[in-house]
């Protein structure tokens, strides 16, 4: 096989099978006496895969969970084998797929510095002369002289990153690894992979983030169990799994409410799509719709609805009110509140829906979290939760 230059990714055919055992456990005498051997089922966790990265080239792979992109990436760093195929990575690599992999427990971070050097082939002296830099990137001046089992996941994920980047190789490969500790650590983590960027390495990035593939990648793949369904620019694979996503909308897959007080109205909530079907999964710009089915355990003559929209951490984004409703004792009513133009455009909302009494004030019911929905930006000219819209002017 010819040796590809430094930078380089290439991928031929590549597949990797594995075999899993199935079935109960056996006992001793089972196993002793060789009865009872357990069913093995063989899959191929990737297949046919075939790609080319060129040499500073910044690439995403993106898919569902259990897609193949882990093990895409763990076969590139030579962890796994190919079952088929071949794949090559030209130069030095340092991958970023398990942080702290191989480190000590019993060692400090200096020894533990020399070890991860000697797995990755760097001389001694060039450990040396850059120990205080790595160190003090990962934040661990005061910690350096401590065997690394006293650490915190925080800290030993830091040092981890640090001898990785300080490895100076010719290609980068990181797995769901931009979390390694606080805003402002991510924050120098990549201003330091955007450097890495700058001076001309290559990197490989297996994330859930669509919004850093789009930041950080030119280029991006999008798997779907264990297939390669297109490679192209990052824009427009992220457009693609994101479209596949919306479309592949499990309602099993949003948990019941979490917060319920409903003193003298049983309510019922369910987000539609635009065809007027149970839906939790839209892109930027779909039409949906929240269904209310509400039934009043006593008479309301003039209540006030309300549906409010909160984000993952609980913050409320916006609300809606139907005023002047009214029920009879034991009366159940429909109402739909109907979202013809989302200002939404990436992320998770929680639905929650309130009824109280118009001119008291007075709260009859509420359901937090009564059904959620998930909106996956599609523009690449604008970011966050909410379209800020507008139009630009230049003079």
């Amino acid at each position: 096989m010819t040796r590809l230059e430094a930078g380089r990714i290439q991928a031929v055919d590549l597949g990797r099978q594995f075999r899993i055992a199935t079935g109960g456990g056996r006992s001793l005498k089972a196993t002793l006496l060789r009865r009872e051997s357990p069913t093995i089922h063989e899959f191929w966790a990737l297949r046919h895969v075939n790609v080319e990265i060129e040499p500073g080239e910044a690439f995403g792979v993106v898919g569902r969970n259990g897609s193949g992109k882990s093990t895409f990436l763990k076969m590139l760093a030579r962890i796994y084998g190919p079952s088929e195929g071949h794949c090559s990575v030209g130069g030095r690599m340092s991958s970023l797929i398990e942080l702290g992999a191989g480190f000590h427990p019993e060692f400090n971070a200096i020894e533990n510095v020399y070890l991860a050097g000697a797995v990755y082939g760097i001389p001694k002296r060039e450990l040396e002369r850059g120990m205080n830099e790595i160190i003090g990137f990962a934040e661990l001046d005061s910690f350096a002289y401590q065997p690394i089992k006293t650490y915190s996941s925080g800290m030993f994920m830091r040092l981890g990153f640090s001898v990785a980047m300080h490895v100076r190789p010719d290609v980068l490969l990181l797995d769901e690894v931009l979390a390694v500790g606080d805003e402002r650590f991510v924050q120098k983590c990549l201003a330091r992979i955007a450097q890495f960027r700058r001076d001309g390495g290559t990197m490989l990035l297996v994330t859930h983030d669509a919004s850093t593939v789009k930041r950080l990648c030119q280029r991006a793949m999008l798997i779907e169990k264990g297939t390669v369904l297109t490679v192209g620019s990052a824009d427009d694979v992220i457009t693609e799994y994101h479209d596949r996503l919306a479309a592949q909308d499990d309602p099993h897959d949003h948990a019941e409410p979490t917060v319920r007080r409903q003193t003298l109205f049983d309510v019922d909530v369910t987000v539609l799509n635009g065809a007027g079907v149970q839906h939790h999964q839209f892109v930027e710009g779909d039409r949906f719709a929240i269904r209310i089915y509400l039934t009043a355990h006593a008479a309301a003559p003039d209540t006030t609805v309300s549906v409010l929209l909160r984000d993952e951490l609980g913050r409320e984004i916006g609300s809606q009110s139907a005023r002047g409703v009214s029920f009879a004792d034991g009366e159940q009513r429909t109402l739909i509140l109907s979202v013809d133009a989302p200002p939404l455009r990436d992320g998770l909302f929680q639905v929650g829906v309130s009824v109280s009494d118009s001119a008291a004030g007075t709260e009859l019911a509420n359901v937090e979290g009564a059904d959620s929905l998930s909106i996956y930006g599609q523009r690449s000219d604008c970011g966050g939760p909410v379209q800020l819209g507008g139009s630009w002017s230049v003079t």
